[in-house]
């Protein structure tokens, strides 16, 4: 079909750009020729070259593919491991912590009673009254207040 033909319809733009293609399409496929039966038709034997390039570039890819799976699975067994063995430790510390206390409470507890049993069982009842200390200055001579109380004498009777 020619241009002049198609209407200007912009609706039906994408339908005529189509068919052009399709006729293009079916001018290239009528290109190929038929054989006589005995082997390929037309450019079949590019195709199934291409098609043995691409069956090695797969296997490649699934040697690579298998080389990756391998270190993923290993790098798998180094998290578990590493996850396992973290775990562990972190249990260790808490069972220590643990015995830590214990100890620590028990030997604190321990002197505790050991302060409580040693300590008097009576308080006194009144608060102890201070000492008094005088101290005598330089230059002056030590006064007297009051009449000292001689001390007691074993023989003499009582007053």
């Amino acid at each position: 079909m020619n241009s002049s033909s198609r209407p200007a319809d912009v609706s039906t733009d994408l339908l005529w750009r189509r068919l052009a293609e399709l006729e293009g399409v079916a001018s290239r496929q009528s290109d190929l020729s038929h054989g006589d039966g005995g082997g390929t038709s037309g450019g079949m034997d590019r195709v199934w070259e291409k098609l043995a390039e691409h069956d090695k570039r797969f296997e490649r890819v699934e040697a690579k593919l298998d080389r990756i799976d391998e270190s993923v699975s290993a790098v798998k067994f180094w998290v578990v491991g590493t996850a396992f063995a973290s775990f562990l430790g972190m249990g260790a510390l808490v069972y220590s912590f643990g015995s830590y206390m214990s100890g620590t409470m028990s030997t604190a507890l321990a002197a505790i009673q050991t302060v409580l049993a040693a300590r008097p069982t009576e308080t006194p009842s009144s608060p102890q009254q201070p000492t008094i200390i005088v101290v005598p200055q330089p230059g002056n001579p030590p006064q007297q207040t009051g009449n000292p109380v001689p001390p007691p004498q074993a023989n003499q009777p009582p007053q």
